[in-house]
């Protein structure tokens, strides 16, 4: 039970990623935030937990699009740069594709991909793709 009530001109309800980002950025520009949470810890799915010794991340493991510098595709790594707040990243060369067609090594980068993209399933499914984007 709360002995008072906390004033705030906003109330997020939630601490997974979109709660914790809108709160930031409310924040962030002169809104006073209260977030609220059922849970025992912040996070939603994106959390870690252990079992017999094991340790186990839940939740989103794969972002794709953060750079160093310039214009971010990723709109995490936009919450993040309007923060001035920056997590340690893990970069990749290429990683592995699954499609209904198989399986195919791709390397990283958008136009790299859609080359990958069209010698492994084609023209179409490229085209598909960006569709999508």
């Amino acid at each position: 039970r709360v002995a008072e009530r906390p004033e705030a001109d906003v109330v997020v309800i939630g601490s997974g990623l979109g709660g914790l980002c809108c709160a930031g950025l409310l924040a962030r520009y002169g809104q006073d935030v209260v977030v609220l949470e059922s849970h025992d810890r912040p996070g939603g799915a994106a959390h870690s937990f252990d079992v017999k010794g094991f340790h186990f991340d839940s939740g989103p493991s794969l972002f794709s699009g953060f750079q160093s510098r310039g214009p971010q595709a990723n709109p995490l790594a936009q919450v993040l740069d309007a923060l001035g707040e920056s997590v340690p990243c893990a970069s990749y060369d290429s990683w592995m594709v699954h499609v209904p067609e198989g399986q195919f090594e791709s390397r990283i980068g958008p136009t790299d991909f859609l080359k990958d993209l069209e010698t492994y399933v084609g023209l179409d499914a490229t085209r598909e793709w960006q569709k999508l984007l």
